[in-house]
């Protein structure tokens, strides 16, 4: 069974772009209360998954390694279609006074007469064409100097609502400049799995879903622009993360003449997830953005002013650690194939669904013991016929060796020998390099 992580893309704001909306953030003409001095013009700088680098299959655990190799996005709908910045500041500035909104006025909470813990400073919204095809150039976007900022990369949070019940709906728009923000807001959206235990089903083109990205970036330093060199300051590149898992399968069957696969059973799946990565320790680490020194200088760039930063590893990751919701639910799921059953003839069976999941964190329930660490495991469904009997046998509970973690971000494909009753793992991330200037393109 083989194991590939989806590839990471770091990304930026693009300015210039045609056939874009954008919405949330104050009339540019709109006077700033705070000197034009103290703002700084923040530029973002896109990455995104490149051609594969080929190696021969392996087995692997899943922790990284120097053999590993990348997988792109496999439709349209791995890509990004929407996508949204929110940028949080302090609720103080840099001299310790209550941040002003955009007349002036000093932003209180008036329960307590004191300054809020974060701002939106903005919040941009951006829809591009269904292929995610974009004109690519550098975008600024004006902020306050001399502060600490929380950045969210949000891409296709439309699909958020798929499945969650009818009344509830996640408004990112309703976070609006000058408002304060409710901590861990973003941090505590889940998105549920269907009924069926699916994440998104795109097997169908009139019901698919883009899959939804995420990630955040906190304590990102932007310097007091003393200099005119600080007046233009540069940070990134960024990676955001798909929420989802995916499944594929190779049977191989040496002696399959008259043999057919009914189902197949992946135990087991969550139910639910959160939309932003929950406590995900990467490998490598993911970059930071923080003032290390009282230079100003950060530690995930040379200088911030700099228009382009290649320190920063821009290579496939590995999730090693992560959180999932305390309410999710793990169930079997079971693929039933089209037509009833696969014809297993040939020696070798390729079976590709574009269906997605939750990550999950499957562990043995109270008093259940699962050995040597290996929760995941499949079990087949088979049948085959003699003269007018049909007889229909159960697989023995393959174990999936080097399967201990299921997280987000994952193409998890199951090579399955019917001969010898085994299935092995193999760890497949995405890289990702700089693409100027057709980011969203297929190249073929």
């Amino acid at each position: 069974m083989t194991l590939k992580r989806f590839g990471h893309i770091a990304l930026c704001l693009l300015a210039g772009l045609t056939g874009i909306s954008c919405d949330g953030d104050r009339n540019a003409d709109t006077p700033d209360p705070i000197p034009a001095e103290k703002m700084v013009n923040l530029t973002f700088s896109v990455v995104a998954p490149d051609a594969v680098r080929q190696s021969e299959s392996r087995a692997l655990v899943t922790t990284p390694d120097k053999d590993n190799y990348f997988e792109r996005e496999a439709s349209k709908y791995e890509k990004i279609h929407t996508l949204r910045i929110i940028i949080l500041r302090p609720g103080t500035d840099f001299q310790g006074k209550p941040v002003k909104d955009s007349d002036g006025n000093e932003i209180i909470n008036p329960d307590t007469n004191k300054p809020y813990d974060k701002v939106v400073e903005h919040n941009r919204f951006f829809t591009f064409n269904e292929n995610g095809v974009v004109r690519y150039d550098d975008m600024n976007i004006k902020v306050h100097g001399g502060e600490n900022k929380t950045i969210y990369i949000l891409a296709n949070e439309e699909s958020i609502n798929a499945n969650l019940p009818a009344g509830e709906t996640v408004n990112l728009s309703s976070l609006t400049p000058d408002s304060p923000y409710t901590a861990d807001y973003i941090e505590n959206i889940q998105i549920p799995a269907g009924t069926n235990g699916i994440l998104y089903d795109n097997t169908n083109e009139s019901g698919a879903h883009y899959i939804p990205m995420s990630e955040v970036y906190k304590d990102v330093y932007i310097e007091m622009p003393e200099t005119p060199e600080l007046r233009e300051q540069k940070v990134g590149p960024f990676f955001i993360t798909r929420a989802a898992v995916k499944f594929s399968f190779n049977i191989k069957s040496d002696y399959g003449k008259g043999l057919y696969l009914k189902s197949l059973t992946f135990n087991s799946l969550a139910d639910r997830e959160y939309f932003l990565p929950k406590k995900t320790v990467y490998s490598p680490e993911k970059p930071t953005f923080h003032k290390v020194d009282n230079s100003g200088s950060t530690d995930g760039s040379k200088k911030p002013s700099d228009t382009s930063d290649t320190s920063i590893d821009l290579s496939g990751r590995f999730i090693t650690e992560y959180e999932i919701p305390e309410s999710a639910n793990h169930s079997p799921f079971t693929f039933k194939f089209n037509g009833d059953s696969i014809d297993l003839k040939d020696k070798t069976t390729q079976i590709s669904l574009p269906i997605y999941f939750c990550e999950s964190k499957f562990l043995p329930l109270d008093g259940e013991t699962i050995a040597d660490g290996k929760p995941y495991s499949v079990e087949l469904v088979l049948h085959t016929k003699f003269g007018d009997q049909t007889i229909v046998a159960t697989s023995e509970k393959l174990t999936l060796d080097n399967l201990p973690i299921l997280p987000r971000n994952t193409h998890v494909k199951i090579n399955i020998d019917l001969g010898v009753n085994k299935a092995t793992v193999e760890l497949v991330p995405y890289t990702g390099i700089w693409l100027d200037p057709d980011f969203g393109i297929d190249r073929k």
